[in-house]
């Protein structure tokens, strides 16, 4: 079970209020809509909107619409996704560069993705961003053009990767510490399991915030998540 500790003395004050689940006058879109989808659903669970060529050929081909185009195929199953989870699921998370690789269709597709989202339901845009030179613009793209509720980063870069999106204060920053994949350990768990590479970029991340906010962070030791004033900004292993 999924549960949350007790802050750190030294932590300052959340907004969010642990005993009674109140909002402070600081409230903050992301979290809100967050926590809120959270206790309505009783639901921790994510959904991806991965238009994955494979996936939907297979998918379609069981409903009698594989002679159509991909981007009717896709912009179908994206439509029954949502329809059948929205109930039961946190947030939706559509992977950019899917999108990306259709094409000026696919921006218009994601653009899609935006207005089927329910508006209470958080759209976390899984970008995993890398570039410096871009962060500024992408920024602007992501929560002013698309206003999609939080976006992931690559750490690497460093702080003043994470700025410009940290700009937008009812906005979050989801920053990947992790990979799932088994080739990424060497590095991810370099120099030894005592005190791993991947557990230092979690560390150093929840430094770039801004004291009258709250993040929440992973912790796979213990299993549990627990919120620590810094940023509207996420550290996820």
């Amino acid at each position: 079970m999924v549960g949350i500790d007790a802050l750190p003395a030294s932590v300052p004050a959340c907004p969010l209020d642990l005993a009674t689940g109140a909002w402070s006058s600081n409230r903050v879109t992301f979290f809100l809509k967050l926590t809120e989808a959270i206790a309505s659903r009783q639901s921790l669970l994510i959904t991806g909107l991965d238009p994955n060529p494979e996936m939907l050929q297979s998918w379609n081909r069981h409903r009698g619409a594989s002679a159509s185009s991909f981007l009717s195929q896709s912009r179908r199953w994206i439509k029954a996704v949502i329809e059948e989870t929205s109930d039961h699921v946190c947030a939706f998370k559509p992977s950019l560069g899917f999108y990306q690789a259709l094409g000026a269709v696919g921006l218009d597709l994601l653009r899609e993705v935006r207005e089927l989202v329910p508006p209470e339901i958080p759209l976390i845009l899984d970008a995993k961003h890398a570039d410096l030179n871009s962060a500024s613009a992408l920024a602007h793209y992501v929560f002013e053009d698309l206003n999609a509720d939080a976006i992931s980063l690559s750490p690497l870069a460093g702080h003043d990767l994470a700025a410009p999106f940290l700009l937008h204060t009812d906005r979050a920053v989801v920053i990947s510490c992790h990979s799932s994949s088994p080739a990424s350990r060497i590095l991810q768990h370099h120099p030894n399991e005592a005190n791993p590479l991947y557990l230092r970029i979690v560390a150093e991340s929840l430094l770039w915030a801004t004291p009258s906010s709250c993040c929440w962070r992973w912790a796979p030791v213990t299993q549990k998540f627990w919120p620590e004033c810094a940023t509207w900004l996420l550290t996820m292993c």
